[in-house]
């Protein structure tokens, strides 16, 4: 499920003039480069043969550098005697007259490319608005709408496809979409109605697979500039994205001319034209910005074997991480994928073409490759308890359609579900503050999963008034078995659930597959034995020693659905860690669940708390580790008591975590009263040990993290608001069962009310007796009263006396009397200072009134703050004592 973006997060983009851009092209046109920009490689469809043209492009995406086709319109639409269905010829068919007679009534998402807000209308609509505003108008109300991701008429996508070589069609031989049930198969063949202006941020195309972008109209002066990177330097590019504050896979920063030139990687640059075809390789990065008059373009991706390899081996590692929609379902493609490619094996025989056949074998390898690694990483290891396994998914009719509400990955077979969280939806709908839009996935969605969408700007619109609104409307996870719009069942995938994610129900939980993994076992072997078969040479064929290595334990990583089956029965049966001592080494805390400790060989346990916090290790990578070792083996250990020989004069090192880190409250479609169970490295950076005797010293933070924490506090007001319905729920949902993990601090249960006061360990004066006294004992209480505007900390002996109505005198401890501030029959609550006719005081100021040991002051706030850390991602990664002596003005 998913929620438009605040458009707050989203930066507006900078106009590119005119004057820039020509400039540029014409260096570009006369040296081939300029600085980090270089002129793209283009072949003249005119003047090549297709089998060049074929040749070239498959050159340039073996390389990984993008490719411009030129005058594809005359020399493949216009070769072709038929004419175009509804239309005398190809320029009447793609104008903006057909799609005015044609496609007026139909309903289109426009982007409004200033605040990143997405606006429902009609095509007439869309296009009467940019007939009656020009540009200038249009930005000057900050009101820029670009019509991308539109669904092609069929009209339009018939007549490409019929003309297009069979090399690059949509869903065509070389396009594994098609091998993907009807159901399953997204809808990725999308127009482009930009304008000046608008534009397409930084981003790579989903999944790997190669994209093709045709211009089929243009209006006066129309073009596009394109900036590309070369596939090798996607690293380099996510880098330089993150030194500019943003993400590459957060699809909304576009840069400047003026970045882009100190960019430390080959940025392509592209000019295209009525006609142009350009070519983007896989996961190449890329922008484009609209120039001149309206301009329409033809768009669509093609997934390859290639694509499938890199999806398993990074992409979809990635998007997970920044919890990005995958759409494509490569898991359940590479499954259909290895069944259709088995098949084809048997045909082949010795008087084969060597060539082709020698590329069916790698691409089958491949293949086969892929699909083992997803099979492992969903087999248990060991001998699980039978009651702890999978049962058939409800919709088992119906596979490979479900979402994780986590991360938003695809599920492919195995998964959690809770169908509490769906009855409880019919009671508790979505306030129209946290509605979901599709942002994204919706464009690419399949139409069977796309709701009806509202039409915001009619035929009839007034210019003056076209002021589009963004009405948020509701985008289901699946299209079946919704109880009521709004929310429906919480699904988790294996990943998810194997770090700790889950509902607030996670003892209710239910583990499903859609296949056994004895068929699936089947299958890849029966797809073992069919690539030996046609293999020329004996030793590139597959042994059946790498195939057992999958199931026997004996690789470096444990399957991840081994952890996530080990989480299972313990949260089911409640069972208790194996560990010599429950108590975590790091805090000293044994009131965490057992699935949050881990331990190795020495039998030392830690917490999930303390590894991320501490030294910036997550939970889950440690147990999908099968040779980690504690921090006390590896002598890193920061506790108090592995630090008794450490110089003090140095400081201790801050935790950097390993790989990226993305926070669930950064992401529009978190909500927190449906993700109740999340470990602590979900929601804030890690904070470093922290000493509150100030006797050692932790490094701030690196400057990456700081900046993370800067634009986390900034983007939190929006992504973390709750309904008000789920804060009353959030009370009445039982702690045992919303399990988080937290320092021993957070776990102190609160004073009894008879003793609402402070015990402080230091040195004072009774002002009543002038007697000096030392020690726990004693009791300081914070006594604003008529006596004292200004307040006092006074302190309750046997002698005490009140000097007025205002105080009662009540026995302590150890037979002692106390004085404490009383009004209405009611005490006063502690620390709260008294509010006289002056003008109110800063907090800084009314501590330093309250003349509290700073000793003291400053245990109670770190550990406040420890508090508030783990409650929420307010002051996530906040570094404690830097705050503290911002706050004392040190």
């Amino acid at each position: 499920m998913l929620r438009s973006l605040p458009s707050s997060t989203v930066p507006a983009p900078p106009p590119l003039p005119d004057e820039t851009i020509d400039e540029l092209l014409a260096r570009l046109a006369a040296n081939g480069t300029a600085g980090p920009f270089k002129a793209v490689t283009t072949i003249d469809a005119l003047t090549a043969s297709e089998a060049e043209v074929l040749a070239a492009v498959e050159n340039a995406l073996s390389k990984g550098v993008p490719i411009v086709i030129q005058n594809t319109l005359k020399a493949w639409f216009h070769r072709s005697n038929s004419k175009p269905s509804g239309a005398d010829s190809d320029a009447a068919l793609f104008s903006l007259g057909w799609l005015r007679a044609h496609a007026s009534d139909e309903p289109v998402q426009l982007r409004n490319v200033l605040n990143g807000e997405d606006v429902e209308s009609s095509m007439g609509g869309f296009l009467d608005y940019l007939a009656k505003k020009t540009p200038a108008e249009r930005r000057a109300e900050n009101n820029t709408l670009y019509g991308k991701d539109i669904s092609c008429p069929p009209a339009w996508s018939e007549r490409a496809m019929k003309c297009l070589p069979e090399f690059f069609k949509y869903k065509g031989k070389n396009d594994l979409i098609s091998l993907l049930p009807a159901e399953l198969q997204p809808e990725n063949l999308m127009i482009y109605v930009g304008n000046e202006g608008t534009l397409t941020p930084g981003h790579t195309d989903l999944c790997g697979s190669v994209g093709h972008n045709l211009m089929v109209y243009t209006g006066d002066g129309a073009r596009a500039i394109w900036f590309l990177a070369e596939s090798a330097a996607l690293s380099q590019v996510s880098r330089f994205w993150k030194a500019q504050g943003q993400s590459i896979y957060g699809d909304d920063y576009f840069a400047s001319v003026d970045v882009l030139q100190t960019a430390p990687f080959d940025v392509f640059v592209i000019e295209q034209k009525l006609g142009d075809f350009v070519i983007v390789p896989p996961e190449t990065a890329h922008q484009v910005y609209n120039k001149g008059g309206i301009n329409m373009k033809l768009s669509w991706n093609r997934v390859t074997v290639d694509s499938l390899q890199r999806c398993v081996e990074r992409v979809l590692s990635e998007y997970r991480i920044h919890m990005r929609p995958e759409i494509y379902r490569i898991k359940t493609l590479v499954h259909h994928t290895v069944k259709h490619m088995t098949t084809r094996a048997g045909p082949w025989s010795a008087d084969s073409d060597l060539s082709s056949r020698l590329k069916f074998m790698k691409d089958f390898r491949s293949v086969i490759t892929s699909f083992a690694t997803i099979v492992r990483d969903e087999w248990i290891e060991g001998e699980p308890d039978r009651s702890f396994l999978p049962t058939p998914w409800p919709d088992v009719g119906q596979p490979h359609m479900r979402i994780c509400d986590f991360c938003r990955a695809d599920i492919w077979n195995r998964g959690f579900n809770c169908k509490i969280c769906a009855s409880a939806s019919k009671s508790r709908p979505l306030p129209a503050e946290n509605a979901y839009a599709g942002v994204q996935a919706s464009s690419l969605a399949s139409t069977s999963q796309q709701a009806s969408p509202t039409t915001a700007l009619g035929s009839g619109l007034d210019a003056k008034t076209a002021s589009p609104p963004s009405t948020p409307i509701i985008k289901p996870t699946r299209p079946h078995d919704l109880s009521e719009v709004g929310e429906d069942e919480f699904d988790v995938c294996l990943q998810c659930y194997a770090q700790g994610r889950s509902c607030p129900h996670e003892t209710s939980m239910n583990f499903h597959e859609y296949v056994s993994m004895r068929v699936l076992s089947k299958q890849l072997t029966v797809a073992v034995n069919a690539y030996n078969a046609i293999c020329l040479e004996p030793e590139q064929q597959i042994t059946q020693a790498s195939i057992n290595e999958l199931y026997d334990g004996s690789g470096p990583t444990v399957p991840t659905a081994t952890i996530a089956s080990e989480l299972f029965g313990r949260r089911a049966k409640e069972m208790q860690v194996d560990s010599k001592s429950r108590c975590c080494h790091a805090c000293r805390s044994s009131n965490v669940p057992a699935w949050t400790m881990v331990f190795d060989e020495c039998g030392v346990p830690y917490c999930a708390r303390c590894l991320w916090s501490r030294f910036g290790e997550r939970l889950f990578d440690i147990k999908k580790t099968r040779d980690w070792k504690c921090p006390k083996c590896r002598g890193i250990c920061n506790c108090l008591h592995c630090l008794k020989n450490w110089d003090r004069s140095k400081k201790l090192p801050f935790p950097v975590p390993s790989g990226d880190m993305v926070l669930l409250s950064e992401q529009p479609h978190y909500l927190e009263h449906r993700h109740g169970n999340v470990l602590a490295s979900d929601k804030q950076c890690p904070s470093g040990p922290v000493f509150k005797n100030g006797l050692y010293l932790v490094e701030e933070p690196p400057a990456e993290l700081q900046l993370k924490m800067r634009n986390l506090k900034r983007r939190i007001p929006e992504a973390e608001r709750r309904p008000a319905s789920s804060r009353k729920k959030s009370k009445t949902v039982d702690s045992a069962r919303r399990i988080s993990v937290s320092t021993p601090m957070a776990r102190r249960s609160r004073p009894s009310p008879e003793l609402d006061c402070l015990q402080v360990k230091r040195s004072f004066t009774d002002p009543s007796t002038e007697s000096r006294h030392r020690g726990f004992d004693d009791v300081a209480s914070w006594t604003p009263g008529e006596s004292s505007s200004n307040g006092q900390l006074s302190h309750g002996t046997k002698s005490a006396r009140p000097s007025n109505g205002a105080f009662k005198t009540r026995s302590v401890a150890n037979g002692c009397e106390e004085r404490v501030p009383w009004k209405d029959g009611n005490q006063i609550p502690r620390l709260q200072p008294h509010l006289d006719s002056r003008s109110p005081a800063s907090v800084r100021q009314q501590l330093t009134e309250m003349h509290l040991d700073p000793a003291f002051l400053k245990e109670y706030f770190v550990e406040s703050m420890a508090v508030v850390q783990e409650r929420s991602s307010a002051w996530a990664g906040v570094h404690a004592e830097t705050v503290y002596r911002q706050m004392m003005g040190q």
